[in-house]
């Protein structure tokens, strides 16, 4: 939902579902699929499961009338008109090598390795940039922290996915606070 808020713009509404799909009872649901339409018009699909079998997939793709912009690994694409072309990342924000092997049962799964690996460089830069502001001076670059009013809006979102996988994918309206 940050992602989506941060890469494309505010939800207008939405429409879910929340399926468990392992062989599990009384537990969580372990996946969800999101359809929704921003304020600006644009429409998308967030999907996700933590109970696939086999090694995690994990894609990001933004497509539009214009083009298409997408994480493979570590490497962000843009396709259009012109061709396909790599974007270069800021040394800052490229993918640290995995952290290394830890005796946490919860830490060896291949889901815990990636998001370390892919959240690790974004996350440190912005607790650098919090630290900055912290002991009162400006961030260097400019980092666009979150605020309290960036963590109600996405709660606002998740309010509504759950309102409408509650009542069977109806389509449900952002409401902002």
């Amino acid at each position: 939902i940050d992602w989506v808020r941060t890469w494309v713009g505010e939800f207008a509404s939405v429409s879910a579902a929340l399926p468990t799909v392992s062989a599990r009872e009384n537990v969580a649901e372990d996946s969800f699929i999101v359809r929704f339409r921003l304020t600006n018009g644009a429409e998308g699909v967030l999907q996700q499961t933590a109970g696939a079998w086999g090694p995690p997939v994990d894609v990001a793709r933004v497509a539009g009338t214009e083009g298409t912009v997408w994480l493979d690994g570590s490497t962000v694409w843009i396709a259009d008109r012109h061709g396909t072309h790599e974007v270069p990342v800021a040394p800052d924000l490229v993918f640290p090598p995995p952290p290394p092997a830890s005796d946490d049962p919860r830490q060896k799964t291949p889901k815990w390795q990636m998001l370390t690996r892919l959240e690790l460089g974004p996350y440190t830069r912005l607790c650098e940039a919090w630290r900055t502001l912290i002991n009162g001076s400006v961030p260097s670059e400019a980092v666009r922290l979150p605020t309290f009013a960036d963590g109600v809006a996405s709660m606002e979102v998740l309010d509504a996915i759950r309102a409408s996988a509650a009542n069977g994918g109806a389509c449900v309206t952002v409401t902002p606070a």
